[in-house]
């Protein structure tokens, strides 16, 4: 949690809200040690609807915007061992 608020413009009540709801929508979850995981529905949220750079940036806090790789394009495959590369590679850019 407090490495999503240095990372973040936001409140700590607003991340608890944006939290608490996608918990209840099971796009995220937490586990046993209270570690915020990404859940598969999450993933194809977020396959579905890509949320573009230019609408996330401004959530970031300059420096950890500064911190960010480039982008770099995922090439989309078709079928499910693509789905999960795509996974994995989207993982990987998340880090």
């Amino acid at each position: 949690m407090r490495q999503l608020e240095n990372l973040l413009e936001t409140t700590s009540e607003e991340l608890n809200f944006a939290l608490w709801y996608l918990k209840q929508r099971g796009l995220v979850a937490t586990d046993d040690k209270s570690s915020l995981q990404i859940t598969v529905e999450g993933i194809d949220f977020l396959e579905t609807r890509r949320p573009a750079p230019e609408s996330i940036l401004p959530l970031l806090k300059a420096a950890a915007a500064a911190a960010l790789p480039a982008p770099t394009p995922v090439k989309r495959v078709s079928n499910a061992a693509g789905s999960v590369r795509n996974a994995l590679n989207n993982a990987a850019l998340r880090r």
